[in-house]
């Protein structure tokens, strides 16, 4: 190999030892950012659970009261509503998991 080729090489394996670090911190801020929306969600989810909690104790002293018909059967949908809305928090929460311990 000529001087031409070994000065190539040497500004080769220089570009990939300048890269490394910064393909490093790439990598250590989109974990980061990834751990931050976990977060994110992990909260959300949070809250929503704590929400429908509240609502549907409000919703049961409201139930006490003497409804029509088409109060009880409005009552029936909400809370038909407020199962789906229980099952969706449930499977948030099993894919933060998931995400969880998919990033360790």
């Amino acid at each position: 190999m000529g001087r031409h080729g070994k000065k190539v090489v040497v500004i080769m394996l220089m570009g990939l030892l300048l890269a490394g670090p910064f393909a490093l911190l790439h990598h250590a801020a989109a974990q980061q950012e990834s751990l931050q929306m976990v977060s994110a969600a992990k909260a959300a989810n949070d809250k929503a659970a704590a929400t429908l909690h509240q609502t549907m104790m409000e919703m049961d002293a409201t139930s006490k009261m003497p409804m029509t018909a088409n109060e009880k059967a409005m009552m029936k949908a909400i809370h038909d509503l407020a199962t789906v809305v229980q099952m969706l928090i449930d499977s948030n929460k099993n894919l933060i998991t998931v995400v969880e311990h998919g990033t360790k």
